[in-house]
């Protein structure tokens, strides 16, 4: 959303720079409230393709991301060589950050959003993309070593996608007019089977 301006914001720094640091130049540049995660998300995205660099200093909480722009030469050569979701390696994949992860994972969603859907749309829990194509679909989740011989065969770095169902619970009223969703809790006996408990046990709401 932001990377046109991020490059030409980091071009301009000459210098490292830090999420909070982008985000500011990005909200002064563009006169609006740009929030810090899609900053992030810009800046992971832009990094995941090569067309900045970017480095984690520091380990655990204290750790900070900072980025800077490329060299001319080395902009032109990423530009020539940005790679799309399906023209990364295996290799180049599973060496990423969960954060560049995330930022490919994105792009992948942004490309390929309406057959992902379509895909997931027809019962199908877990689907698999490779080159652009629904290479798998079913209600079982694929092992890793379903997967490692999909990209052996194809050639192609696959990514696994699923739409979690979301559970639906009653709402019960409480005050003012307001409701809340709620379950059924049963309480029974340590020794007690599956079928007594829902049948002898204590229910609370």
């Amino acid at each position: 959303m932001y990377e046109d301006d991020i490059l030409s914001i980091l071009a301009a720094a000459q210098k490292p720079l830090s999420i909070a640091e982008v985000r500011e130049a990005l909200m002064r540049r563009l006169k609006t409230y740009v929030s810090y995660e899609a900053t992030k998300r810009s800046l992971l995205s832009l990094s995941t393709r090569g067309l900045i660099h970017s480095k984690s200093i520091g380990r655990g909480k204290r750790a900070t991301w900072i980025f800077w722009s490329l060299k001319s030469g080395e902009q032109r050569e990423a530009q020539a060589k940005a790679f799309k979701p399906f023209e990364v390696s295996a290799a180049e994949r599973d060496s990423m950050t969960p954060e560049e992860l995330t930022a490919l994972y994105d792009s992948l969603v942004e490309e390929y959003g309406r057959l992902i859907m379509e895909a997931l749309g027809r019962s199908s829990r877990y689907i698999v993309l490779c080159d652009g194509k629904i290479v798998y679909a079913s209600n079982h989740e694929p092992s890793d070593e379903e997967i490692r011989n999909m990209e052996r065969n194809l050639g192609k770095v696959c990514y696994v996608l699923t739409e979690d169902p979301i559970e639906e619970s009653r709402w019960s009223p409480i005050t003012d007019g307001d409701y809340y969703p709620t379950i059924d809790v049963f309480i029974g006996g340590i020794n007690w089977g599956e079928e007594e408990v829902f049948h002898r046990g204590l229910k609370i709401t």
